[in-house]
């Protein structure tokens, strides 16, 4: 009597135990496959800091594409762009230093850059500016999270 207790609880803890394994190989496979990757489904998203917009954006393999817009009440000028995280661009167009009003928008389009890492695009931007009415320098910090096209 006692055997046949023993292997009925054996045949239920094998069965459970195949299918904690099977549930366990399928998640290892979604995984693999990248269907848990949040990367993928992030929205595309350009912010600027008060006094700047970021109306459009593009990235591409080799070259980042920035259409902002400059609210400050004032004029300046741009004097660099940079991107933190490793990325790294050998120019800008047009050409920095350039000048933007108050109310103004700029197409700025970064080319040569390298340092992308997979297939999402997530940086902060600093953007270096002078106040052409006080001289003094300064700078702003946005974020771009982008898909690679």
């Amino acid at each position: 009597m006692k055997s046949k207790k023993a292997q009925a609880a054996m045949e239920f803890l094998m069965t459970y135990g195949w299918m904690i394994l099977i549930v366990l190989v399928a998640i290892g496979a979604l995984y693999y496959l990248g269907v848990f990757s949040p990367g993928k489904y992030l929205p595309s998203k350009c912010e600027l800091p008060p006094g700047f917009s970021c109306m459009d954006h593009k990235v591409n393999a080799t070259d980042i594409s920035l259409y902002i817009g400059q609210g400050l009440g004032k004029s300046i000028n741009i004097t660099n762009i940079t991107f933190s995280g490793g990325v790294t661009c050998t120019g800008i167009s047009p050409a920095t230093p350039f000048t933007m009003n108050s109310g103004d928008e700029q197409n700025i389009a970064l080319s040569g850059c390298s340092g992308y890492s997979g297939d999402t695009f997530n940086e902060e931007i600093t953007i270096a500016y002078t106040d052409l009415d006080t001289g003094y320098t300064h700078t702003a910090t946005g974020s771009i999270i982008a898909q690679i096209e």
